[in-house]
């Protein structure tokens, strides 16, 4: 019993550990990618990037929230009762290509840092101000 016990625990470790190792080398990554640019991460909340979001156009950036992961869409929420009750007046939808969100459904409805880096340039096509695309994300608990 006690064997089993410790492969269970052994066996957890070694499947969260990629995960993390991941999510380490794509910080690591998005980071030199700012560098490159010539571009601080900055501090964007929620609020900033909806009131705001011309001003973070093509920066990198840093926000935090509550994350949804859907099929269609995914959003961060400002608060949990926003990730909730599903009010995306209080949150950032997050358009993202190919699989860069697939990576990070074990952090959804979590509390999260968001790297990324801001594109809006879609605002003047008539969408909405609260979407925001971002590229070279990094979700982190």
């Amino acid at each position: 019993m006690k064997f089993f016990i410790v492969y269970l625990l052994l066996t957890s470790v070694s499947l969260e550990a990629p995960v993390i190792d991941k999510t380490e080398e794509k910080t690591r990554e998005f980071y030199e990618l700012c560098e490159q640019k010539g571009s601080d991460v900055l501090a964007a909340s929620i609020i900033k990037l909806i009131s705001n979001p011309s001003d973070y156009h093509g920066k990198c950036i840093m926000t935090r929230g509550y994350l949804l992961l859907e099929h269609e869409y995914s959003y961060v929420f400002l608060t949990k009762n926003d990730y909730e009750s599903s009010n995306t007046w209080n949150a950032v939808e997050i358009v993202a290509y190919g699989d860069e969100l697939n990576n990070y459904d074990y952090l959804n409805g979590h509390f999260i840092d968001l790297y990324g880096v801001v594109n809006v340039s879609h605002l003047d096509k008539g969408k909405p101000y609260h979407y925001i695309e971002l590229t070279n994300i990094v979700a982190r608990p």
